[in-house]
């Protein structure tokens, strides 16, 4: 049997990284149809999402009825362009606190170990398009040889650890005649991140930080974009609390904080949660 335009579709709906092209090519071989057979056992072990198993339940359906025409699975990837914005350099640091020979353009240039992220990052990119598992194994997983995406690295940015400029290259970003890029990843700071997630949000560009932790970038209608891979200073103020009230039994706390957004950030969610019993002074 041959797929109907329903059918392609509701196989199109995988949406989870999983996608089946299935169409009128050559009538798949008995080696191709063990392969596509094999890969979407394993998918199936895996999948989480009601669509996605019903994408597979359909195209198995299909390919157990013996008539499927596949077309070459996986022989194309599409691409995603990505910035990642990087701590390379800190503006704040004036020149004659700097070391020597690392001053220019106005910033300091940090040590080795925020190159190092920097490198890190694009060696991360062409393992990932190698589906290379060497450091980062879920690389060679199942899901990412399944996954139909590679990674094109547009640009590295530095940051220079202030809103102000990280605000200024998102922004040529975006205005770049090559066009804007699918995904920004970074920065860094919780005050470069509020800086720039607004903007990114309108743009309905994800911007996913690696050590943004501050609370005031939890707000889904302020930034609907901006995701993160590491918790919210939130979970570390609650536990913080905790061990002041339930293990030291201290009475009363006073916060030194820094006036910027992971400062502030951090003082109204141990606010929150200190004062949550009224049983704690917080000043």
């Amino acid at each position: 049997k041959h797929l109907t335009h329903r059918s392609r579709a509701a196989a199109r709906m995988a949406n989870c990284g999983h996608r089946l092209h299935l169409g009128r090519g050559e009538r798949s071989t008995m080696s191709a149809r063990k392969r596509i057979l094999h890969q979407l056992a394993l998918w199936t072990g895996g999948v989480q999402c009601n669509h996605c198993a019903f994408a597979l339940w359909l195209a198995l359906s299909f390919l157990l009825s013996g008539e499927v025409y596949a077309s070459q699975l996986f022989a194309h990837r599409h691409e995603v362009s990505l910035a990642m914005l990087q701590s390379l350099s800190d503006e704040r640091i004036p020149a004659s606190e700097c070391e020597p020979h690392s001053y220019h353009d106005g910033s300091c240039f940090l040590d080795t170990s925020y190159k190092a992220v920097a490198v890190a990052s694009v060696l991360a990119v062409q393992h990932f398009n190698q589906r290379d598992g060497r450091f980062v194994p879920s690389f060679n997983s199942t899901l990412a040889l399944a996954c139909d995406k590679n990674i094109t690295l547009k640009e590295l940015v530095d940051t220079r650890r202030v809103g102000l400029p990280t605000l200024r290259e998102v922004v040529r970003l975006l205005d770049a005649p090559a066009g804007a890029p699918n995904v920004i990843v970074g920065p860094s700071r919780s005050d470069t991140s509020l800086a720039i997630a607004a903007l990114t949000g309108l743009q309905d560009i994800p911007t996913i930080s690696y050590a943004s932790t501050s609370p005031l970038l939890s707000s889904t209608t302020r930034y609907p974009r901006f995701m993160r891979t590491i918790p919210s200073d939130d979970a570390v103020a609650y536990a913080l609390c905790s061990f002041w009230r339930d293990e030291l039994h201290v009475p009363a706390a006073a916060v030194l904080f820094g006036n910027d957004a992971y400062g502030e950030g951090y003082k109204l969610a141990l606010q929150r949660s200190c004062q949550r019993g009224e049983d704690m002074d917080l000043r």
